[in-house]
């Protein structure tokens, strides 16, 4: 007849998971300290802002130099008469 399998021997047996308040489990390495944060440099204040300098005011407009009125066109030359010259002018030479 076939052997019976032996009982399993406790040392075999799973080993039951203890709970978690009882045996803690290994404890992990402790982990080092962490370092302490260097406390942030504190920003190094800004450089007060220069107090802007108030803008040149600009330099006040040179009144423009008044347009020197256009010269006034030189009369044109009356052609010399002809005896055709229209207007007001009468011919020189003709005797009304």
């Amino acid at each position: 007849a076939p052997t019976p399998a032996p009982a399993p021997s406790p040392a075999l047996a799973p080993t039951p998971i203890p709970a978690s308040n009882s045996t803690p489990a290994t404890p992990s390495t402790p982990t080092a300290p962490v370092a302490p944060a260097t406390p942030e440099t504190p920003e190094t204040p800004a450089a007060p802002t220069t107090p802007e300098t108030p803008a040149t005011p600009p330099p006040p407009t040179t009144p423009a130099a008044p347009t020197t009125p256009p010269t006034p066109t030189a009369p044109a030359t009356p052609h010399p008469s002809d005896g055709t010259t229209e207007g007001s002018l009468k011919p020189e030479g003709i005797v009304t």
